[in-house]
């Protein structure tokens, strides 16, 4: 088996980090060999999509035929991974809360794939948050029968984001739609349900957000008494009462979904989270402060487990907005001060 590294390394440099030409054992010839990339396997989410050592054995025979090519490889993984799935979730209990995770003292539910197969998760939540790139082929029939059968509203929204290091920008674009969602259910009392593959990932980063700006960094977690004050109505000017103007079946307008998928959308979602919360135009969080919110909500969600990647995506969404341009400017400039006083006071 050969493990591949999409990292872009330079041969023949002396860093341990870059490849190396390694004979063939018992070879002088440096035509027979291989390159060797130090930690060329660690990158499994980005070359392995997805598929398990389990999967690769049941499978080898197909996967290793000698006539396919790089791109019918991946889509035949792709494929396999897919059926997978479809078995599985076949198998799934009707019981779907077993597969989520109450976050303190709010409607909020974190979940893996599970948690979320319709019908039943409709016996359970009342809005759903999806945090894939993949649907359950039955959700928008299944919503449609509550609505008919038994004259009961469920609402569903969909952030597609790909799976680990393939997602380059989608959860940091979406993040504001997602958290607008968040707001606007709870606020209605409703039982929201935020789901991944697993759960304990993207959607875990979701929700992180989320705590983030409505609860305060303290256990048991709960809402901000301000919280049902916030007026999402306010973000844009909405035509109220269209019902042909709303997101699919999330219950937000879609003039609202499009100002916050705007290039200036998180902009603007955090500009209005500063005028809703009245806090100084600081950023709302910080690695230290992601952290504290990350160990709250393992509490609750014991698999929570956001990867580093991801962890930088929250990160960067909060703190590399414009609008915190001046704090870092003043810091740079005390910086600049600092240093050209010491370089004052050098003797030399």
């Amino acid at each position: 088996i050969i493990y591949c590294n999409p990292s872009n390394y330079h041969e023949g440099s002396s860093s341990k980090n870059h490849i190396h030409w390694k004979n063939h054992s018992g070879s002088d010839e440096t035509s027979f060999g291989y390159y060797y990339t130090p930690g060329a396997a660690d990158d499994d989410s980005e070359w392995g999509r997805n598929l398990s050592p389990n999967l690769f054995w049941s499978n080898c025979e197909t996967l290793l035929q000698p006539n396919l090519t790089d791109d019918d490889t991946d889509a035949l993984i792709d494929t396999i991974i897919q059926r997978e799935r479809d078995n599985h979730l076949s198998c799934v209990p009707p019981n779907s809360m077993e597969h989520g995770d109450k976050i303190g003292n709010i409607d909020l539910w974190i979940g893996s794939y599970e948690a979320a197969k319709p019908p039943t998760s409709w016996d359970n939540f009342d809005a759903v948050l999806n945090i894939t790139d993949t649907e359950y082929p039955v959700m928008q029939e299944s919503i449609k029968q509550q609505q008919e059968q038994r004259q009961r509203n469920c609402f569903y929204l969909q952030l597609p984001v790909a799976e680990g290091k393939k997602d380059k920008i989608e959860l940091e674009r979406w993040m504001p739609v997602g958290l607008v969602f968040l707001i606007h259910h709870l606020q209605q009392k409703r039982r929201v349900l935020v789901y991944g593959t697993k759960g304990r990932d993207r959607a875990v980063a979701v929700v992180l957000a989320f705590v983030v700006l409505a609860c305060p960094p303290t256990y048991p977690l709960k809402l901000k008494e301000t919280f049902a004050a916030f007026d999402i109505d306010t973000i844009s000017q909405q035509q109220q009462g269209e019902a042909d103007n709303i997101y699919h079946h999330s219950d937000l307008h879609l003039d609202l979904v499009d100002v916050l998928l705007d290039k200036n959308g998180r902009e603007t979602f955090l500009h209005w989270m500063h005028n809703q919360t009245s806090l100084p135009q600081e950023p709302f969080a910080d690695k230290e402060s992601l952290r504290i919110v990350l160990q709250l909500v393992t509490q609750y969600r014991e698999n929570a487990e956001p990867t580093r990647s991801t962890m930088q995506k929250l990160n960067r969404f909060f703190m590399s907005s414009s609008m915190y341009r001046h704090i870092y400017e003043s810091l740079n400039t005390l910086f600049m001060n600092k240093n050209y006083g010491i370089l004052q006071k050098c003797p030399c």
